[in-house]
């Protein structure tokens, strides 16, 4: 039974792929039937009544890719592409530092430094962009989401491995805490002016 609907699911693609008539000229396909549309319609336009909030100003973060922001006073940190830049509250482009990879969280420190977390590692960069420390992989499954300066060290959010890691202020790890639902790469954590670290937990929607 397996067999057979996996050769007529086959022969349903094959099908739909082009074809080459018999003096091997390609052929357009023939478009998918209404059961494999998908209309998306209706969610383009939300009800004004539940919108609470309303967009005031914006600029131009100037990355392709930009895929990280922390916010700190007046200055802002955008990291995308392979480096960090920073803005003030107006959009200005105050100081710019290059990194060798994509940056998938940032976090602005004390006394101008600035903490970037990589897949599978941090690093610090002081005021100037220069790099003061970066710590050891921590392994193929590692796939940080979320850095912050917390308890005289650095937190680490790693989604691949479901795990909050604390590391010391030389980016030795000191402890680690567990037990998170995390069923995609979207982990997140804050350390709160009481002392605490709020940690989001996706899968089961709490914090």
């Amino acid at each position: 039974g397996l067999a057979g609907a996996g050769l007529i699911a086959g022969g349903g693609l094959l099908a739909w792929l082009p074809r080459r008539d018999r003096a091997g000229e390609r052929r357009e396909a023939a478009p998918l039937d209404a059961r494999f549309t998908y209309d998306v319609s209706a969610f383009e336009r939300t009800d004004p009544s539940l919108l609470l909030y309303r967009e005031t100003s914006g600029f131009p973060s100037r990355f392709r890719e930009p895929g990280c922001l922390a916010a700190a006073g007046d200055q802002i940190l955008v990291g995308g592409d392979k480096a960090i830049r920073r803005f003030d509250g107006a959009g200005g482009l105050l100081s710019q530092v290059g990194l060798p990879a994509r940056p998938r969280a940032v976090w602005p420190a004390r006394e101008g430094r600035i903490l970037v977390a990589y897949r599978d590692r941090v690093a610090v960069y002081d005021a100037a962009g220069n790099l003061v420390l970066e710590t050891e992989s921590f392994g193929d499954r590692a796939h940080f989401t979320a850095v912050t300066e917390c308890w005289g060290g650095m937190v680490v959010a790693d989604a691949g491995n479901r795990t909050v890691l604390r590391l010391g202020a030389d980016g030795r790890l000191v402890g680690a805490i567990k037990g998170f639902a995390v069923p995609s790469p979207y982990f997140d954590l804050h350390a709160g002016h009481d002392g605490l670290l709020w940690v989001v937990n996706p899968g089961k929607h709490r914090v």
